[in-house]
């Protein structure tokens, strides 16, 4: 019961608390990104998630660090906004998102992201 507690309310509001931040002074502290890697890993591990899942999910947070980073490279978006785009993907499930995105393309639906252009070309 307390653990569906903070799962339901520890992500909501960091991602409130960044959004604030980050409307109000154009910054999102890194104390945010660490909550959020800190939490997903507390949460995790008390929920009796597996390492191999958990180390999947770090992996998609590290995929998504690289890309954010070229973005933060080119100047499209800022530092905070990376760590903090990183941190988010850890509490996605690496696993389904590949299994939507292959399903769709399987159906020969036209590409709906860049990622699926790529996926489709080849």
């Amino acid at each position: 019961m307390i653990l569906d507690t903070a799962r339901l309310l520890l992500f909501p509001a960091l991602m409130a608390f960044a959004a604030a931040s980050d409307l109000f002074t154009m910054t999102i502290s890194n104390r945010v990104s660490l909550a959020l890697i800190a939490g997903f890993t507390a949460l995790a591990v008390l929920g009796g998630m597996g390492l191999h899942d958990i180390l999947l999910h770090f992996g998609a947070g590290a995929a998504v660090l690289v890309v954010a980073f070229g973005c933060f490279a080119m100047g499209w978006v800022g530092g905070g906004d990376a760590k903090v785009a990183a941190s988010v993907a850890l509490w996605a499930r690496p696993r389904r998102a590949d299994r939507l995105s292959a399903d769709r393309m399987d159906q020969g639906d036209r590409p709906r992201s860049p990622r699926d252009a790529l996926i489709q070309r080849r």
